[in-house]
């Protein structure tokens, strides 16, 4: 009975996660469902957390646990250096609540789990959001009207609300929409989540019905990430496509055209027809010229200029000595756009270094897996999205104080800890 309760409390998590719905404890201090629902699994899986951290094959003290330990310390430092304090300390949080969460996810027994219906209530909830995506994508002025409404406030907590519609944010652009997230990017990256388990899908479930549903659903998300205007998404998912059609590749040992491939490649060309037909925007925003002031690359040497000046030490987990610095550079303050240097930046290289190697860590260990033979659907899905979360961080501002985005991430981070610990074989659905 305690199993099926938390099976139950695991479905109703994953498809809130999307939405995170937002509600007043005190004043303006807000909680939201998934964050309580999170900590109810950590409640139900306390025996299961306890038992793996005794567990010599997976306990706290392996390398990828260890790393993002050394990563929390140096960010706990860094806090004594911050402007605002309760600033920094919000962000140390989130990571410190993030590890929490991969030792909950690694100790889940997901073989053992009725997959389908956890997929059927994770894909569910994204392809809402997706159709949210594609009609406020055509409708912007409905976009907007949805942030001034007071219902808005019920998935999006009230300062970046507030934030959203006093400043230039990329979602109030035309041809772009990010419905709940507030950035066109970070939608885009909660896409990356999904879309991948969508093409494990098509490859490698037998059934007919769930083939063609998962290739009519894959045509709505992958629009909804056109939707978003979002460069380093798009450039993500052809990055992810390539690796996918790769492993199908590799683990077959030589090309095979068979029904499958056949299916997957008539897919990705209906699919451009369709995009090109609908015009997305996202095609004349690849149209940018390397030397714009304004561009990535000009604010990665100006990050690393500035970073240079604490390069041990950092500037503080609330970057706020981090943005005066770059406000004498620059005239102006702007996000470095990539995690690792942000994080260098707050906490110096050495936490950034951490980080890294963490997440190269992860996807040693997906890449092991999957070169013995591992096919379960869930593995698979997880190294191919964080491979994804991977490539876009270094192009996009923090996503780690969106817990919508980063519960998904450290799920599938302990999903492939899951895997690598137990060695589990191929589950067909």
């Amino acid at each position: 009975m305690k199993d099926y309760i938390k099976t139950i409390f695991l479905i109703i998590f994953l498809f809130l996660l999307p939405f995170q719905i937002y509600f007043n404890i005190y004043k303006s201090i807000t909680l939201s469902i998934d964050l309580i629902l999170g900590f109810t699994l950590v409640f139900l899986y306390k025996k299961e957390i306890i038992k793996s951290l005794q567990d010599r094959n997976k306990n706290i003290f392996n390398l990828s646990k260890l790393l993002f330990i050394l990563f929390l310390v140096f960010t706990f430092i860094s806090l004594f250096k911050s402007i605002n304090f309760r600033l920094g300390l919000q962000f140390f949080g989130h990571y410190l609540i993030g590890f929490l969460f991969i030792i909950l996810f690694s100790t889940i027994e997901w073989n053992k789990l009725k997959t389908k219906y956890l997929l059927l209530s994770f894909l569910t909830a994204g392809f809402i959001f997706s159709i949210f995506l594609i009609i406020f994508y055509f409708r912007n002025k409905w976009e907007i009207a949805f942030l001034r409404n007071e219902l808005a406030e019920i998935f999006i907590d009230k300062d970046s609300l507030k934030n959203l519609l006093t400043i230039k944010a990329n979602i109030r652009l035309p041809n772009r929409s990010g419905v709940f997230f507030g950035n066109t990017n970070f939608a885009a990256l909660f896409l990356g989540l999904y879309i991948p388990l969508l093409l494990i899908l098509i490859i490698n479930i037998n059934n007919i019905f769930i083939k063609i549903i998962s290739i009519l659903t894959s045509i709505i998300f992958i629009t909804g990430l056109f939707s978003t205007g979002s460069r380093a998404g798009l450039l993500s998912f052809i990055i992810i496509l390539m690796t996918f059609l790769f492993i199908h590749i590799i683990k077959k040992r030589k090309i095979i055209i068979n029904i499958k491939f056949i299916i997957g490649i008539i897919t990705i060309i209906i699919f451009f027809i369709i995009i090109l037909k609908l015009d997305m925007g996202v095609f004349n925003r690849l149209k940018v010229h390397k030397l714009n002031p304004k561009g990535r690359f000009a604010m990665y040497k100006t990050a690393i200029k500035i970073n240079k000046e604490k390069f041990f030490a950092g500037y503080g987990a609330d970057l706020g000595k981090w943005k005066e610095a770059e406000e004498k550079v620059l005239g102006r303050q702007i996000s470095p756009h990539n995690i690792f240097l942000e994080e260098w930046g707050r906490s110096g290289i050495f936490a950034a270094l951490c980080l890294l190697l963490f997440y190269m860590s992860i996807l040693y260990k997906g890449v092991k897996m999957i070169l013995k033979g591992n096919n379960h659907i869930l593995l698979l899905a997880a190294f191919l999205s964080i491979l994804w979360i991977f490539i876009q961080i270094n192009l996009t501002n923090n996503i780690f104080t969106k817990f919508r985005i980063y519960m998904p991430i450290y799920m599938y981070i302990g999903i492939i800890q899951y895997f690598y610990s137990k060695n589990i074989a191929k589950k067909n659905m």
